[in-house]
């Protein structure tokens, strides 16, 4: 079995972490930039796996780059970083705990070699549309929020 990205998941701690730290719910910019940033986040972990193969690095670049041609909408949510001071403090938050999540990618990610890997996070990489993300994301976000009122 093919380890899934958790790019869902990776967006909804975000999310939760970012919207913990505020007093009012995030605005869509400081969503967008969250979900931007985690996928940012992400990416670094393939980078440092797939550099291991210097083949599996260059399709791997590759997919990032039909990713963020395809999604102009990425680029313009990562000029946009968070201006709350508390919305920011999520982001480091979720920085401070991103380190074990990456050891944890990481691990996932060496059940198999760069070479039988990296290709296939490539094209999903390269197939994702961020603005589905952000739907699912934010939706994921709605779905534990409601679950959780009694």
């Amino acid at each position: 079995m093919k380890p899934r990205l958790p790019a869902r998941v990776l967006l909804a701690a975000a999310f939760a972490v970012g919207g913990a730290a505020a007093q009012s719910p995030l605005t869509e910019d400081e969503a967008r930039y969250l979900g931007a940033y985690v996928f940012e986040r992400q990416a670094e972990v393939f980078r440092r796996f797939c550099a291991a193969d210097a083949e599996s690095s260059a399709e791997l670049e590759a997919g990032l780059a039909r990713f963020r041609a395809g999604n102009p909408g990425f680029a313009d949510a990562l000029q946009t970083p968070p201006e709350r001071a508390e919305v920011a403090a999520g982001v480091q938050a979720f920085d401070t705990r991103f380190e074990a999540i990456a050891v944890a990618m990481h691990d996932v990610l060496a059940t198999r070699t760069p070479r039988e890997q990296c290709p296939d996070i490539a094209l999903r990489l390269g197939s994702m549309q961020f603005e589905t993300m952000m739907a699912e994301a934010t939706g994921g976000i709605t779905e534990a929020v409601t679950a959780s009122v009694p």
